[in-house]
């Protein structure tokens, strides 16, 4: 029997808004920020300083507790029972604290505006996994043969209360302390999940092995006659290294293939999505509360399936100081649970579905694993890994009558952007020019010919790991080819809104300098404003955001101290997202969002200690 207990507590006080933003188009000329006493300058009530953001905070605390057992048994000399037992608490409290000092003084504005508010999600699942197992040897002939299921449970309960208006910022955080209180809903939801499931694996002679599996998963997220789905794999491998005729092969130490083909089903979905579902009114009709409807039921919805298939080929050289592998997968999904887009009337956004639409994910992966050094005092491992993913659009019944041909193309990646065609820019007008296809003198959707792909071409990293004695350090390099938007998308006219913007878009358009690449300003103007819009929704505003990445690196030293019974004992120093190479103009290639703080570069030191 074997077993574990973790427990972690976690604290965080956050500003409630992210500052990029507003950092990136405060303009230039704006107050300073700050008194010289250190208190936010107002400028005499007429300026709206940002900084006041930090007034308001954001605080959360969280509990875990997760317990596993692992326990097994053998019944007969070939037979084993195995039983595995989880459980996992967590607690989670969130206050937000919003202090009239987030205001403009010269609204007049006191604690009586001030608000806090406070939300408690708790969360108990367990899961318990029987299983029994058979093994037996017969000469070359290995079997093993397992069947068991899966019993868990999960259960969220969640509340939240708000006060507003306070005598004193100093009672700000006792909600009983407020002129004004306000209980919010108190929601319970309960997701449970059962399986079935049968293994059988074979071997001969260690060089031939076969695998197949099969289950039936059950889950509550759907209605009674969805509530089960019934997959199955099977897969094959030979280790070809170990035949007669590669064994005088003596710088190859081991060759193996394989090969797999399974159904697997998803339940990703929101509890009780198969149900008319109702939440509480906050407003009070004659003195009675109520209830108003948040969601369509479909009792027809069923399990989503990916049909996967996977071959590769695994090799080692030279005593396996290298070690390689080229796998190829092709991924089709199909049954998508998605949300249809309803019409406006019908009170409700989407309604949950199975999509009629056939997605393909296929692609290679490479790896390679080598001991470019070994010594007594000296090692270096080296591994890199390489992936070509390709998505595809395979069908979609309807797809041109719906409103979803907006966003796809049968043959086309699903995380694809139509565009405008961008001419280029009049010298003579100093006018940004687009192709109008249909030639009906109006851009619209219908001239949004030109697919762009934001699916990365190629994608992996390299990382290395070197020692000397007790010393040890790791890097890990990771890299991606992709289109993504430019800061063209953020492209607005000049003095229209009073932005700051990128210092490229200085380089406009005038008599004097009619090869400019961006317009000239003219505030107020529909035409321009119109010209400005098609330019962010042009293929201009795309371009390559490819980029090298120091992800991780880190140094460490471990020792050992046997006088006090100190197995071992390390020390480590590390860092992530520590440098990037790329050409790309805007806040981070990693992200095609604008405005919003990129992936925090951060240090952190601790200690491991193992006695």
């Amino acid at each position: 029997m074997n077993t574990s207990t973790s427990y972690s507590q976690q604290s965080n006080n956050l500003p409630t808004f992210d500052l990029t933003n507003m950092s990136l188009i405060l303009a230039p000329n704006a107050p300073a920020l700050y008194n010289t006493d250190g208190t936010l300058n107002w400028e005499n009530g007429t300026f709206s300083n940002p900084l006041a953001a930090l007034e308001e905070t954001y605080e959360n605390k969280t509990q875990t507790l997760i317990l596993n057992t692992n326990l097994s048994y053998l019944l007969t000399d070939n037979l084993f029972f195995k039983l595995n037992a989880g459980l996992t608490t967590n607690l989670f409290e969130e206050r937000k604290i919003t202090p009239h000092t987030i205001n403009n003084p010269a609204f007049g504005l006191t604690s009586e505006r001030s608000s806090s508010s406070k939300s408690d999600q708790n969360t108990n699942a367990y899961i318990v996994e029987p299983q029994l197992q058979y093994k037996k040897t017969l000469n070359n002939h290995r079997f093993d043969a397992l069947i068991g299921s899966t019993y868990q449970t999960t259960e969220n309960n969640s509340g939240s209360m708000r006060g507003v208006g306070f005598s004193s910022n100093a009672l700000i955080r006792n909600i009983g302390a407020a002129n004004q209180k306000y209980i919010g809903e108190t929601r319970t939801s309960q997701y449970k999940y059962l399986a079935f499931f049968t293994r059988l694996n074979y071997s001969f002679d260690n060089k031939y092995f076969l695998n197949i599996t099969a289950r039936r998963d059950g889950s509550s997220r759907f209605a009674e006659n969805n509530r089960f789905g019934n997959f199955g794999a099977i897969g094959g491998a030979w280790i070809f290294s170990d035949e007669s005729f590669i064994q005088n092969l003596s710088w190859l130490s081991f060759g193996k293939l394989r090969s797999s083909y399974g159904v697997t089903g998803s339940d990703n979905i929101g509890d009780y999505a198969y149900l008319d579902t109702y939440s509480v009114s906050p407003a009070l009709y004659n003195s009675e509360t109520g209830l108003y409807p948040v969601q369509l039921h479909n009792a027809n919805y069923k399990w989503e399936k990916t049909t996967k298939f996977e071959a590769a080929l695994e090799l080692g050289f030279f005593k396996d100081r290298v070690n390689t592998s080229i796998a190829y997968y092709n991924n089709r999904s199909t049954d998508q649970l998605v949300g249809m887009t309803l019409p406006s009337t019908t009170g409700f956004s989407t309604l949950l579905i199975n999509s009629p639409a056939v997605v393909e994910n296929t692609g290679w992966e490479f790896t390679l694993n080598t001991n470019n050094i070994t010594s007594a005092n000296w090692t270096w491992k080296t591994n890199f890994n390489i992936t070509f993913p390709k998505n595809k659009l395979v069908a979609y019944p309807g797809l041109e009558e719906g409103t979803q041909s907006s966003f796809y193309v049968i043959g086309q990646p699903l995380n694809i952007i139509k565009t405008y065609e961008y001419k280029g820019l009049n010298p003579d007008t100093g006018m940004f020019e687009f192709t109008d296809f249909n030639s009906d003198g109006k851009f619209n959707a219908l001239d949004k010919k030109l697919v762009k792909n934001l699916n990365p071409s190629f994608y992996g990293g390299i990382q290395n790991s070197i020692s000397y004695k007790n010393f040890t350090l790791d890097f890990l390099f990771y890299f991606k080819k992709q289109d993504n938007y430019n800061i063209n998308k953020l492209y607005v006219t000049p003095g229209a809104p009073i932005y700051n913007q990128p210092v490229q878009m200085t380089d406009r358009w005038s008599p004097t300098n009619p090869n400019a690449p961006y317009m000239r300003g003219v505030y107020n103007n529909a035409k321009v404003d119109n010209l400005a819009t098609l330019f962010r929704d042009s293929d201009n505003s795309i371009s390559d955001a490819s980029y090298i990445r120091l992800k991780n690196a880190s140094i460490s030293y471990t020792l050992k101290i046997p006088k006090v019974n100190i197995e071992s004992l390390r020390i480590y120093l590390q860092g992530q997202n520590l440098w990037t190479i790329t050409s790309f103009k805007g806040m981070d290639p990693e992200f095609s969002s604008f405005g919003y703080l990129p992936p925090l570069r951060t240090y952190s030191f601790g200690m491991q200690l193992i006695f």
